[in-house]
């Protein structure tokens, strides 16, 4: 489970439950929705087989993805979005 912060609050949870992919907001405050595509409700967000697309675009691509899948299945002995998502999360720094 990745934790999502907005100014240091805890604001969502995103995780992943055999093949889907759920966000669940538990701050409900409209100024606290993550975008314009996931507002703040009480209902959960979630899509099968695919991580969420807002959570995509954090998610390297190309040389660099081979590299990771390379790391991550020798360690893990297997290779998902949200594995990948997982261990870069810490690391992300923007609005949320």
């Amino acid at each position: 489970m990745s934790d999502i912060f907005h100014h240091k609050q805890h604001i969502a949870t995103f995780d992943k439950e055999d093949k889907k992919y759920i966000l669940e907001y538990k701050n409900f405050d409209i100024e606290n929705s993550i975008s314009l595509s996931l507002p703040n409700t009480q209902k959960y967000y979630k899509n099968e087989y695919e991580i969420i697309p807002y959570f995509d675009i954090f998610l390297p691509e190309g040389y660099l993805f081979e590299v990771f899948k390379n790391y991550l299945t020798k360690n893990y002995g297997y290779i998902d979005d949200y594995l990948l998502f997982s261990i870069l999360a810490p690391n992300i720094e923007g609005r949320i």
